[in-house]
């Protein structure tokens, strides 16, 4: 089951930020459109998975491989770096590997009805191993930590939380890797509307 949002879960790997940008409607019912804000330690694997949508990217800073089966049974490596869009196609396995501290975005295209009208994921077994070997490489097998925020509906509300002390955001988050990865919603507008141009087009 994928994380709440809003949320942030921190480990040794780093930080993955589970924000709700909006909304979207299937069969007269309403759903949160997620996006993931990401900062992401070198050495570190994550995912090992596929879903149902195409899977979207674009890095800010850092560099990752991604890895792909190939079509000789093989696994294909792509290394993307700053400014770079990855898109996954559905059902592709996908593993993640980070050769470089990393801040990224990434979000999840719904279709209308089936299995890609909401979010949603499956292991696959041979990659998600090696994601597993690297996680307790990488964090020493110690759990990692989920903090789930309220969601405020007025901007006084958030502005007594700051003020207070009272927000919730954990003491220790990485101020410069949120901030660097917070430009990603301006950023996925824009690579958005130019999809959104490009398929009218």
């Amino acid at each position: 089951r994928p994380p709440p949002m809003p949320s942030v879960h921190t480990d040794g790997r780093g930080e993955v930020w589970n924000l709700k940008v909006g909304s979207y409607h299937v069969d007269a019912e309403t759903y949160s459109r997620r996006i993931n804000l990401s900062h992401t330690k070198k050495d570190v694997m994550r995912h090992g998975d596929f879903h149902p949508n195409t899977q979207c990217a674009f890095i800010f800073s850092g560099k990752v491989e991604v890895w792909a089966p190939g079509s000789e049974g093989d696994t294909e490596k792509k290394v993307y770096g700053p400014k770079d869009y990855i898109e996954v196609p559905p059902y592709v396995p996908h593993i993640y590997n980070y050769l470089e501290d990393t801040i990224m975005a990434e979000w999840w295209e719904d279709i209308s009805t089936g299995e890609g009208a909401h979010f949603k994921h499956w292991f696959y077994a041979p990659y998600r191993r090696m994601v597993d070997v690297s996680f307790v490489k990488t964090t020493a097998g110690e759990k990692g930590k989920l903090r789930v925020f309220r969601e405020v509906g007025r901007e006084d509300v958030l502005d007594r939380d700051l003020l207070s002390g009272d927000s919730g955001i954990p003491k220790k988050t990485n101020w410069v890797s949120l901030l660097g990865a917070a430009a990603a919603v301006g950023a996925i507008g824009f690579v958005a509307g130019v999809s959104v141009a490009a398929k009218k087009s």
